[in-house]
């Protein structure tokens, strides 16, 4: 949401947060794969 909604920068987040950068960078990554298989379930689902 701090990413992509409010548009704060990794270092910005990692600040808010208390959390290094680099902890920033590989959420963001876990998430977006997360989402990926999330969107691709979906997908399946629509062929059904």
């Amino acid at each position: 949401m701090l990413k992509y909604v409010n548009n704060m920068e990794n270092r910005e987040i990692a600040k808010v947060c208390g959390i290094l950068e680099g902890t920033v960078r590989q959420r963001l990554s876990r998430g977006k794969v997360i989402i990926e298989r999330k969107i691709k379930e979906m997908e399946g689902n629509l062929d059904e």
